[in-house]
């Protein structure tokens, strides 16, 4: 979590695989943020597909898959308010 909010490097360069770490109780969030992830590369049907599947397998996270599809990444604010 520390490097998707505080990381150094770009959102979009960030490996999708470095989440693979969070299982278990993690898994609806590890989900949900790689669906972030997809959408800082503008992987649009990429994106599609896991959003689809965030809403199926985790419906409570589907507001977080509805702030995506506005433009709206917590985790992009929160990084544009650390720059260093």
């Amino acid at each position: 979590m520390r490097e998707l909010l505080y990381g150094r490097e770009k959102l979009s360069v960030i490996p999708i695989d470095h989440l693979n770490v969070l299982d278990g109780l993690f898994v609806p969030e590890r989900e949900a943020m790689r669906a972030e992830l997809l959408a800082a590369r503008g992987e649009s049907s990429a994106l599609a597909a896991q959003i689809d599947m965030v809403r199926r397998d985790h419906p409570g996270l589907a507001w977080w898959m509805d702030d995506l599809l506005a433009g709206r990444s917590d985790i992009a604010w929160t990084r544009k308010f650390d720059e260093r």
